[in-house]
């Protein structure tokens, strides 16, 4: 099975999709315009929001880097989204996140060893917002326990941005997924 759609092509596109692409590539010089990206283009205002909404949820939150890769991939796997799992794990290992966590999420562990890394605060923030992540995904909602304890270990802030991460990167899953998207 190919590709469905991956977007414009670069010489075909409009002056606001040219825009659009050039600004994505400039922001992101280590892997370019691939993945969701390129379709989005299609709609350069749909490209140019969630390009932006990704930039917000990836490195401009209180959540802090091995959180974040950990929480993408939990969406990844939930969503069976090979390539956003691909990339992420890479992406997680680079942050320091161990490789027995990586696997425990790729297996889609409902407990994954998060206290290898030897930090107990982190290990609590990261187990909550991984409880959290998971119920988010499989039911919508958030018991009261499980929202408490997010709370707790992240604040209101962090658990409104781990949101809004959610949704960002089950829109990546989704597009990927659906357009039978390789290259990430």
């Amino acid at each position: 099975m190919g590709e469905r759609y991956s977007g414009p092509p670069r010489e075909q596109m409009d002056a606001s999709q040219a825009a659009i692409y050039d600004e994505i590539a400039r922001t992101r010089p280590r892997t370019g315009v691939r993945g969701p990206f390129r379709p989005w283009l299609v709609n350069p205002a749909l490209a140019d929001g969630a390009q932006r909404l990704g930039r917000v949820v990836r490195f401009e939150t209180s959540l802090g880097a091995r959180l974040t890769e950990v929480a993408i991939l939990t969406v990844a796997t939930h969503h069976a989204s090979a390539v956003e799992r691909r990339i992420h794990e890479e992406e997680a290992r680079t942050v320091g996140v161990p490789d027995a966590i990586v696997a425990a999420l790729r297996a889609g562990d409902a407990a994954p060893p998060f206290d290898v890394a030897g930090d107990t605060e982190e290990a609590v923030r990261l187990a909550a917002a991984h409880a959290f992540v998971r119920e988010l995904l499989a039911t919508s909602h958030a018991t009261d326990a499980t929202y408490t304890a997010a709370v707790g270990a992240l604040g209101e802030r962090g658990v409104v941005e781990l949101i809004g991460l959610v949704g960002y990167y089950s829109l990546v899953a989704y597009t990927l997924n659906a357009l039978r998207l390789t290259d990430g």
